[in-house]
């Protein structure tokens, strides 16, 4: 009962990227979707990256809701991140027969929520990104799309991209999502990431982001 589509843009000094997207089927017909960004650049952050993406194939399945599998998965970058390096992720599971939505975040970008009409509001709980501090309690929020309705996980670079010192920002996404509410999962990923290349060209960074249509 979901549309999901990730898409991946590239900085254009070719540097090695760092975020990455995961999914995974869960019981009951929920799909779990996280989304993660490495501080730092270049070997280094990719390491960082391969090791988040590890750590949730690995926990996914034993701590299903969100809250608990940052929790598990902060301990493990605790150990094993290179000194002074953190991981931004957000966990999302997304029931395909309700639209019933729970969410989580380690010190990601606020999700965006778009209505069938158009409309486009905010999924912020609240969490340190991982690495940082031990003991964390990540809290959880809850959501429904309607059919029609659409949830959008993104990096910072995404809203970072510039033009003339002025930032994409969040405003010019949420009016590009509500511009392409009609499109399919994948264009409508497609029609973000052109808005924001009219905008500022070409970014220096890379960035991500992963869309889920009921």
């Amino acid at each position: 009962g979901l549309d999901v589509c990730a898409d991946y843009v590239l900085p254009a000094s070719g540097e090695v990227g760092r975020d990455v997207s995961v999914y995974r089927t869960l019981s009951g017909g929920r799909l779990a979707v996280v989304l993660r960004d490495a501080s730092g650049h270049g070997v280094a952050a990719s390491a960082d990256m391969a090791l988040a993406k590890f750590v949730f194939r690995s926990l996914v399945r034993l701590y299903p809701d969100p809250g608990e599998l940052l929790t598990q998965a902060n301990e493990v970058a605790l150990g094993e991140l290179a000194g002074g390096t953190f991981v931004t992720m957000v966990c999302v599971t997304v029931e395909g027969v309700t639209g019933d939505v729970c969410a989580a975040s380690a010190g990601h970008p606020p999700m965006r929520l778009l209505s069938p009409g158009g409309t486009v509001t905010a999924l912020a709980p609240s969490g340190l990104a991982l690495g940082i501090e031990a003991d964390q309690h990540y809290e959880q929020d809850s959501a429904n799309l309607p059919p029609g309705a659409a949830l959008c996980l993104y990096t910072d670079g995404l809203i970072e991209v510039r033009r003339d010192g002025v930032q994409y920002g969040v405003d010019r996404l949420d009016a590009a999502l509500a511009s392409g509410r009609e499109l399919a999962a994948q264009e409508l990923a497609e029609h973000v990431v052109a808005d924001a290349r009219r905008f500022a060209g070409e970014p220096g960074a890379d960035y991500a982001l992963v869309v889920s249509r009921r």
